[in-house]
Protein backbone atom coordinates (compact mmCIF):
# COMPACT_ATOMS: atom_id res chain seq x y z
CA UNK A 1 0.00 0.00 0.00
CA UNK A 2 0.91 3.79 -0.19
CA UNK A 3 0.90 6.19 2.04
CA UNK A 4 2.43 9.67 2.85
CA UNK A 5 4.12 11.08 6.22
CA UNK A 6 3.64 15.03 6.61
CA UNK A 7 4.67 15.31 10.70
CA UNK A 8 7.72 12.90 10.96
CA UNK A 9 10.29 14.23 13.02
CA UNK A 10 12.89 12.69 10.83
CA UNK A 11 15.00 10.50 13.12
CA UNK A 12 15.13 7.77 10.16
CA UNK A 13 15.40 8.16 6.51
CA UNK A 14 17.40 6.67 3.38
CA UNK A 15 20.24 8.68 1.59
CA UNK A 16 20.88 7.57 -1.59
CA UNK A 17 22.50 8.63 -4.81
CA UNK A 18 23.58 7.28 -8.13
CA UNK A 19 26.55 5.95 -6.24
CA UNK A 20 24.87 4.20 -3.25
CA UNK A 21 22.53 4.22 0.03
CA UNK A 22 22.80 5.04 3.53
CA UNK A 23 20.09 4.31 6.36
CA UNK A 24 19.91 7.27 8.88
CA UNK A 25 19.42 6.92 11.97
CA UNK A 26 19.50 10.96 13.36
CA UNK A 27 23.21 10.04 11.40
CA UNK A 28 24.40 8.03 8.90
CA UNK A 29 24.49 4.66 10.44
CA UNK A 30 24.73 1.47 7.54
CA UNK A 31 26.18 2.82 4.11
CA UNK A 32 26.81 0.01 1.05
CA UNK A 33 28.35 1.80 -2.65
CA UNK A 34 29.45 0.64 -5.45
CA UNK A 35 33.27 -0.48 -5.52
CA UNK A 36 33.75 0.93 -9.23
CA UNK A 37 35.78 -2.24 -9.91
CA UNK A 38 35.71 -2.82 -13.14
CA UNK A 39 32.01 -2.48 -14.22
CA UNK A 40 31.81 -5.73 -11.57
CA UNK A 41 28.55 -5.97 -9.29
CA UNK A 42 30.52 -6.11 -6.00
CA UNK A 43 29.70 -2.96 -3.08
CA UNK A 44 31.25 -1.45 0.07
CA UNK A 45 29.78 -2.03 3.25
CA UNK A 46 30.66 0.72 6.20
CA UNK A 47 28.66 0.30 9.65
CA UNK A 48 29.22 3.47 11.89
CA UNK A 49 27.94 2.92 15.28
CA UNK A 50 24.37 4.66 16.08
CA UNK A 51 23.70 7.04 19.18
CA UNK A 52 22.53 4.89 21.76
CA UNK A 53 19.82 7.33 22.41
CA UNK A 54 18.41 7.10 19.48
CA UNK A 55 18.87 3.26 19.20
CA UNK A 56 17.23 2.56 22.72
CA UNK A 57 14.23 5.36 21.31
CA UNK A 58 13.94 2.90 18.11
CA UNK A 59 13.49 -0.19 20.47
CA UNK A 60 11.22 1.86 22.33
CA UNK A 61 9.28 2.71 19.47
CA UNK A 62 9.17 -0.78 18.05
CA UNK A 63 8.13 -2.80 21.23
CA UNK A 64 5.40 -4.57 19.38
CA UNK A 65 4.32 -7.82 18.71
CA UNK A 66 6.05 -8.88 15.08
CA UNK A 67 4.12 -12.28 15.81
CA UNK A 68 1.55 -11.84 12.95
CA UNK A 69 1.00 -12.87 9.31
CA UNK A 70 -0.04 -9.14 8.01
CA UNK A 71 -0.16 -11.20 4.08
CA UNK A 72 -2.31 -8.79 2.34
CA UNK A 73 -3.32 -6.86 5.28
CA UNK A 74 -1.25 -4.06 4.86
CA UNK A 75 -3.12 -1.30 5.92
CA UNK A 76 -3.71 -3.12 9.19
CA UNK A 77 0.18 -3.52 9.72
CA UNK A 78 0.05 0.36 9.31
CA UNK A 79 -2.30 1.03 11.75
CA UNK A 80 0.36 -1.21 14.01
CA UNK A 81 3.67 0.44 12.83
CA UNK A 82 2.29 4.25 13.32
CA UNK A 83 5.01 4.81 16.25
CA UNK A 84 7.47 4.16 14.10
CA UNK A 85 5.97 6.47 11.03
CA UNK A 86 6.28 9.19 13.05
CA UNK A 87 10.13 8.74 13.18
CA UNK A 88 10.51 8.90 9.41
CA UNK A 89 10.87 11.42 7.15
CA UNK A 90 8.23 13.47 5.52
CA UNK A 91 7.24 12.13 2.10
CA UNK A 92 5.74 8.99 0.31
CA UNK A 93 6.01 5.50 1.34
CA UNK A 94 5.01 2.32 0.16
CA UNK A 95 4.49 -0.65 2.75
CA UNK A 96 4.63 -4.45 1.56
CA UNK A 97 4.19 -7.62 3.69
CA UNK A 98 5.89 -10.47 2.87
CA UNK A 99 5.53 -14.24 4.88
CA UNK A 100 8.82 -15.42 3.08
CA UNK A 101 6.83 -18.83 1.66
CA UNK A 102 7.30 -17.77 -2.40
CA UNK A 103 9.73 -18.54 -3.84
CA UNK A 104 11.66 -15.70 -5.20
CA UNK A 105 13.66 -16.57 -8.66
CA UNK A 106 15.62 -14.46 -11.00
CA UNK A 107 15.61 -14.78 -14.66
CA UNK A 108 18.74 -14.27 -16.88
CA UNK A 109 19.06 -13.83 -20.33
CA UNK A 110 22.53 -14.88 -21.61
CA UNK A 111 23.76 -15.85 -25.37
CA UNK A 112 19.99 -16.00 -26.21
CA UNK A 113 19.58 -18.50 -23.43
CA UNK A 114 17.24 -18.27 -20.48
CA UNK A 115 18.48 -19.35 -17.20
CA UNK A 116 16.36 -18.87 -13.62
CA UNK A 117 18.28 -18.61 -10.09
CA UNK A 118 16.93 -18.88 -6.69
CA UNK A 119 17.30 -15.95 -4.87
CA UNK A 120 18.96 -16.97 -1.77
CA UNK A 121 19.12 -14.49 1.45
CA UNK A 122 21.94 -13.64 3.99
CA UNK A 123 22.90 -10.93 6.11
CA UNK A 124 25.34 -8.38 5.39
CA UNK A 125 27.56 -7.94 8.50
CA UNK A 126 30.06 -5.27 8.84
CA UNK A 127 32.91 -4.04 11.59
CA UNK A 128 31.99 -0.75 13.08
CA UNK A 129 34.36 2.17 11.91
CA UNK A 130 36.55 3.31 14.44
CA UNK A 131 38.29 6.58 14.11
CA UNK A 132 40.33 6.35 17.28
CA UNK A 133 41.99 3.31 15.45
CA UNK A 134 43.12 5.12 12.17
CA UNK A 135 47.16 5.06 12.97
CA UNK A 136 46.66 1.65 14.10
CA UNK A 137 44.87 0.30 11.02
CA UNK A 138 47.62 2.02 8.89
CA UNK A 139 50.56 0.18 10.78
CA UNK A 140 48.27 -2.86 10.83
CA UNK A 141 47.99 -2.70 7.26
CA UNK A 142 51.73 -1.45 6.11
CA UNK A 143 52.73 -4.73 8.46
CA UNK A 144 50.30 -7.38 6.85
CA UNK A 145 51.32 -5.83 3.09
CA UNK A 146 55.24 -6.67 3.92
CA UNK A 147 54.43 -9.83 5.62
CA UNK A 148 52.21 -11.42 2.23
CA UNK A 149 54.99 -9.74 0.09
CA UNK A 150 52.46 -7.62 -1.45
CA UNK A 151 50.34 -10.18 -2.71
CA UNK A 152 46.98 -9.41 -0.83
CA UNK A 153 45.06 -6.02 0.19
CA UNK A 154 45.90 -4.25 -3.41
CA UNK A 155 43.01 -2.35 -2.86
CA UNK A 156 44.75 -0.15 -0.28
CA UNK A 157 42.80 0.34 2.91
CA UNK A 158 39.93 0.31 1.06
CA UNK A 159 39.83 -3.29 0.85
CA UNK A 160 41.71 -3.88 3.96
CA UNK A 161 39.07 -2.27 6.53
CA UNK A 162 35.88 -2.58 4.17
CA UNK A 163 33.58 -5.51 3.85
CA UNK A 164 33.15 -6.51 0.33
CA UNK A 165 29.15 -7.70 -0.62
CA UNK A 166 29.13 -9.73 -3.92
CA UNK A 167 26.75 -11.91 -5.53
CA UNK A 168 24.27 -11.22 -8.24
CA UNK A 169 21.51 -13.83 -7.49
CA UNK A 170 22.02 -13.38 -3.10
CA UNK A 171 19.36 -10.92 -1.43
CA UNK A 172 21.85 -9.15 1.47
CA UNK A 173 19.66 -7.61 4.32
CA UNK A 174 22.33 -4.62 5.59
CA UNK A 175 22.86 -4.75 9.26
CA UNK A 176 22.48 -1.82 11.10
CA UNK A 177 24.03 -3.26 14.07
CA UNK A 178 27.76 -4.89 14.75
CA UNK A 179 27.32 -8.84 14.62
CA UNK A 180 29.01 -8.52 18.17
CA UNK A 181 25.86 -6.90 19.57
CA UNK A 182 24.01 -10.00 18.88
CA UNK A 183 22.77 -11.84 21.68
CA UNK A 184 22.94 -15.66 21.30
CA UNK A 185 20.44 -16.20 23.99
CA UNK A 186 17.75 -13.87 22.09
CA UNK A 187 18.86 -15.43 18.76
CA UNK A 188 17.60 -19.15 21.06
CA UNK A 189 15.01 -18.04 21.85
CA UNK A 190 13.30 -16.95 18.12
CA UNK A 191 15.15 -20.04 17.17
CA UNK A 192 12.48 -22.11 19.91
CA UNK A 193 9.65 -19.73 19.30
CA UNK A 194 10.25 -20.43 14.82
CA UNK A 195 10.48 -24.27 15.68
CA UNK A 196 7.49 -24.21 17.74
CA UNK A 197 5.27 -22.73 14.51
CA UNK A 198 5.87 -18.97 15.57
CA UNK A 199 6.81 -16.57 12.54
CA UNK A 200 8.51 -13.32 13.99
CA UNK A 201 8.88 -11.09 10.96
CA UNK A 202 11.62 -8.37 10.28
CA UNK A 203 11.42 -5.03 9.70
CA UNK A 204 13.34 -3.69 6.41
CA UNK A 205 14.01 0.15 4.65
CA UNK A 206 14.71 0.80 1.75
CA UNK A 207 14.06 3.14 -1.26
CA UNK A 208 13.64 3.74 -4.63
CA UNK A 209 13.84 6.22 -7.36
CA UNK A 210 12.73 6.63 -10.88
CA UNK A 211 15.09 9.35 -13.05
CA UNK A 212 12.77 12.25 -15.14
CA UNK A 213 12.61 10.90 -18.56
CA UNK A 214 13.80 7.60 -17.67
CA UNK A 215 11.83 4.68 -17.74
CA UNK A 216 14.50 2.69 -15.04
CA UNK A 217 13.87 2.34 -11.54
CA UNK A 218 16.89 2.20 -9.50
CA UNK A 219 16.91 0.74 -5.79
CA UNK A 220 18.69 1.70 -2.31
CA UNK A 221 19.89 -1.53 -0.12
CA UNK A 222 17.56 -3.52 2.08
CA UNK A 223 18.45 -2.20 5.39
CA UNK A 224 17.50 -4.11 8.66
CA UNK A 225 15.25 -1.79 10.63
CA UNK A 226 14.86 -4.01 13.13
CA UNK A 227 14.73 -7.94 13.51
CA UNK A 228 18.68 -8.77 13.51
CA UNK A 229 18.62 -11.98 16.10
CA UNK A 230 15.52 -13.03 14.38
CA UNK A 231 17.54 -13.46 11.06
CA UNK A 232 20.31 -15.47 13.08
CA UNK A 233 17.67 -17.56 14.04
CA UNK A 234 15.80 -18.20 10.65
CA UNK A 235 19.14 -18.81 9.24
CA UNK A 236 20.66 -21.21 11.30
CA UNK A 237 17.13 -23.21 10.57
CA UNK A 238 17.21 -22.31 6.52
CA UNK A 239 13.50 -20.81 6.69
CA UNK A 240 12.86 -17.80 4.85
CA UNK A 241 11.91 -15.31 6.79
CA UNK A 242 8.43 -13.29 6.91
CA UNK A 243 9.37 -9.18 5.97
CA UNK A 244 7.51 -5.86 6.18
CA UNK A 245 8.85 -4.09 3.73
CA UNK A 246 8.95 0.21 4.26
CA UNK A 247 10.40 1.84 1.31
CA UNK A 248 10.58 5.40 0.72
CA UNK A 249 9.34 6.72 -3.14
CA UNK A 250 11.74 9.30 -4.42
CA UNK A 251 9.79 11.53 -6.93
CA UNK A 252 12.18 14.38 -8.22
CA UNK A 253 15.54 14.58 -7.57
CA UNK A 254 15.25 17.55 -5.34
CA UNK A 255 14.04 15.02 -2.96
CA UNK A 256 16.74 12.92 -2.82
CA UNK A 257 19.20 12.93 0.60
CA UNK A 258 23.08 12.08 0.13
CA UNK A 259 24.90 13.79 3.15
CA UNK A 260 28.53 13.93 2.31
CA UNK A 261 29.24 15.89 5.28
CA UNK A 262 28.57 13.91 7.94
CA UNK A 263 29.86 10.74 6.37
CA UNK A 264 32.95 12.38 5.61
CA UNK A 265 33.05 12.81 9.54
CA UNK A 266 32.03 9.57 10.47
CA UNK A 267 33.80 7.27 7.75
CA UNK A 268 37.57 6.69 7.50
CA UNK A 269 39.30 9.30 5.60
CA UNK A 270 40.23 6.51 2.64
CA UNK A 271 36.46 5.61 2.46
CA UNK A 272 34.99 9.29 2.12
CA UNK A 273 37.90 9.75 -0.63
CA UNK A 274 36.47 6.29 -2.17
CA UNK A 275 33.17 7.92 -2.42
CA UNK A 276 34.04 11.34 -3.67
CA UNK A 277 36.58 9.78 -6.61
CA UNK A 278 33.47 7.91 -8.04
CA UNK A 279 30.44 10.99 -7.43
CA UNK A 280 28.38 11.93 -10.09
CA UNK A 281 30.52 15.43 -11.10
CA UNK A 282 27.51 16.57 -12.96
CA UNK A 283 24.70 15.63 -10.32
CA UNK A 284 27.40 15.96 -6.98
CA UNK A 285 29.70 18.87 -7.69
CA UNK A 286 27.28 21.71 -6.44
CA UNK A 287 26.97 19.40 -3.36
CA UNK A 288 30.71 19.18 -2.47
CA UNK A 289 31.40 22.65 -3.42
CA UNK A 290 29.30 23.20 0.12
CA UNK A 291 31.66 20.86 2.30
CA UNK A 292 32.53 22.45 5.04
CA UNK A 293 35.77 20.76 6.33
CA UNK A 294 35.18 21.94 10.35
CA UNK A 295 32.65 19.18 11.09
CA UNK A 296 32.12 18.02 14.98
CA UNK A 297 33.56 14.99 16.62
CA UNK A 298 31.92 12.52 15.37
CA UNK A 299 31.16 11.16 18.39
CA UNK A 300 29.64 14.80 20.01
CA UNK A 301 26.32 13.46 18.57
CA UNK A 302 25.67 16.98 16.51
CA UNK A 303 26.09 16.86 12.72
CA UNK A 304 26.61 20.76 12.48
CA UNK A 305 29.03 23.39 13.82
CA UNK A 306 30.29 27.18 13.34
CA UNK A 307 32.99 27.67 11.09
CA UNK A 308 36.00 28.90 13.49
CA UNK A 309 36.05 33.29 12.12
CA UNK A 310 39.89 33.33 12.03
CA UNK A 311 41.81 30.06 11.02
CA UNK A 312 45.62 30.65 10.67
CA UNK A 313 47.06 27.26 12.00
CA UNK A 314 47.32 24.40 9.39
CA UNK A 315 47.55 21.75 11.66
CA UNK A 316 44.05 22.56 12.29
CA UNK A 317 42.91 20.54 9.28
CA UNK A 318 43.26 16.39 9.93
CA UNK A 319 43.80 13.64 7.26
CA UNK A 320 39.82 13.60 6.70
CA UNK A 321 39.56 17.33 5.99
CA UNK A 322 42.72 17.17 3.97
CA UNK A 323 41.06 14.23 1.79
CA UNK A 324 37.74 16.23 1.23
CA UNK A 325 38.93 19.45 0.54
CA UNK A 326 41.89 17.68 -2.54
CA UNK A 327 38.61 15.82 -3.95
CA UNK A 328 36.93 18.85 -4.11
CA UNK A 329 39.31 20.71 -5.59
CA UNK A 330 40.24 17.90 -8.14
CA UNK A 331 36.48 18.02 -9.24
CA UNK A 332 36.49 21.88 -9.99
CA UNK A 333 39.47 21.46 -11.79
CA UNK A 334 38.65 18.64 -13.78
CA UNK A 335 34.98 20.46 -14.35
CA UNK A 336 37.09 23.69 -15.83
CA UNK A 337 39.74 21.99 -18.37
CA UNK A 338 37.42 18.83 -19.62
Amino acid sequence: MNFKINDGLNVISIGYNSLGSYYRLKRPVSMVWDDCAGGGNGQYLALIPPLAAEQEMLQRTIDLDLFEDFTGREETLHQELKPLFGLLQNGEYQLHFSNGKTKREAVVYSGGETSTHEIKWHTAWSDSVDLSKIEKIKKDYQRDRRDTGLTRFTEGLIGYTTTSIFGYYNDASIATRAQSEIDPRKVAYFVEKIQEGARPFIIMMSAVYTPEGDCETEYAADFILDGHHKLEAYLKLNIDPPRAFITRQFNSVEELEFDIESLGALLYPWQTRHILDNLDEENQLPQLAKLDPFLPAPDSGELSASRPQNVKNKSILGTREIVIIAAVVGLILRRIFR
